[in-house]
């Protein structure tokens, strides 16, 4: 055989065994990554972050309000994402927007699960910080007693407050009651010029082993 033939031949099996490592290799590695992104935790917690930035976004399309009514579910195939904000640059959150969603949750929780692509039941909170009790609020602009907060009420020397929309609080979702998995992504946003805590929860009642 001639040493050209020679050369050739080892040359075709040491690119078939290098070929096989790296294949070899690339299935390793996606097997181990497939294996740390299908655990369920993991996919609970990235849904969570998923939903907080679907909501703080202006929703597709961006005036998805207009084109549906929040009482007939029908005609909720109008509206691919409904997100809360007044646009992409601005983390204010639209007080039409919110009260739609609140009004579409009221209607159907399932059908608004549905059109948020969720596979797990979800809650979220809005929340402002303040303190009706401290000394910095006297003589401020700031009205507790409109808001139903006074000194025989739980919420005098509370931080933390329910952000009122319609007259109720601005809650939306399913509360996660008795759940056995939660996971929950907090986002800040600016709701009637005051600065708040939208909190969001994807939550579930599977047993993960």
């Amino acid at each position: 055989m001639a040493k050209g033939q020679i050369w050739s031949y080892d040359l075709l099996i040491a690119t078939v065994v290098f070929m096989f490592t790296i294949s070899l290799i690339a299935f390793f590695w996606w097997s181990a990554s497939a294996s740390i992104i299908s655990k369920p935790g993991d996919r609970l917690a990235m849904g969570a972050a998923d939903l907080a930035d679907t909501l703080l976004s202006p929703g597709n399309p961006s005036d998805w309000p207009e084109r549906l009514d929040t009482s007939d579910t029908n005609t909720w195939g109008a509206v691919s994402v409904p997100g809360i904000t007044d646009g992409f640059d601005r983390q204010s959150i639209s007080v039409d927007k919110a009260s739609a969603l609140v009004q579409m949750n009221d209607t159907s929780y399932g059908e608004l699960k549905t059109r948020l692509r969720l596979a797990y039941d979800f809650y979220v909170e809005v929340k402002e910080f303040y303190n009706c009790s401290s000394s910095g609020m006297l003589g401020s602009s700031f009205n507790c007693a409109d808001r139903g907060i006074n000194q025989t009420t739980a919420e005098w020397n509370s931080t933390e407050h329910f952000v009122g929309i319609n007259g109720r609080n601005f809650t939306f979702g399913l509360p996660p009651s008795g759940a056995r998995s939660v996971s929950v992504s907090n986002r800040f946003a600016i709701y009637n010029n005051s600065i708040v805590r939208m909190r969001v929860m994807l939550w579930t009642n599977q047993t993960w082993q």
